[in-house]
């Protein structure tokens, strides 16, 4: 499932079942201004996280444990049994647009703890799940709603901002500006 504003993904979710031998044992995420969020959707297997080349984090994973990867740090990471997760990809610009509306100013990095509960992360994502399990298309303003939210979320709890001044503009030229 995509959310686009314009011709730009700014967020995907995607539902991910399978065993180490189906999906490999290691990957290597693709360098991009956003974050890798995954949910995780039962107890799983140990993940091993690198960031810059450089071991980050080695943890069971267990259900509704939340991983945020920055994808800007060239990110490699490594499963060691079967994995079941909503991988949701939220692009930096949504995340800036969604922190300028609540008042915080600045490129917003997010800093997460591999294996963090989250309910409401949780929850968003249980209300994602049926649409994989019947193989029903989210309308765009669902996945607008649910985007909107988890970015909100996610800045307020995770996030930090890098200094830069605020300019007050609606949400939907925020976003119509970061498609461009």
């Amino acid at each position: 499932m995509v959310g686009r504003w314009g011709d730009r993904p700014l967020f995907e979710v995607i539902h991910i079942s399978r065993t180490v031998d189906e999906l490999g044992l290691r990957a290597s995420l693709p360098c991009a201004e956003g974050y890798l969020l995954l949910l995780h959707l039962s107890d799983g297997p140990r993940c091993a996280l690198w960031r810059g080349g450089r071991l980050w984090s080695v943890q069971a994973c267990q259900k509704d444990d939340v991983i945020i990867v920055d994808l800007r740090d060239h990110p490699r990471i490594c499963f060691d049994g079967v994995l079941d997760v909503l991988a949701i990809y939220i692009a930096a610009a949504l995340l800036d647009a969604v922190a300028e509306q609540s008042g915080r100013a600045g490129r917003q990095r997010l800093a997460c703890w591999p294996g963090t509960a989250d309910p409401l992360i949780s929850r968003l994502g249980a209300a994602l799940l049926p649409l994989f399990q019947q193989d029903q298309r989210a309308g765009t303003g669902f996945l607008e709603h649910v985007a909107m939210a988890l970015g909100a979320h996610v800045v307020w709890r995770f996030g930090s901002s890098e200094s830069r001044p605020a300019e007050r503009t609606s949400l939907h030229d925020s976003l119509g500006a970061a498609a461009r």
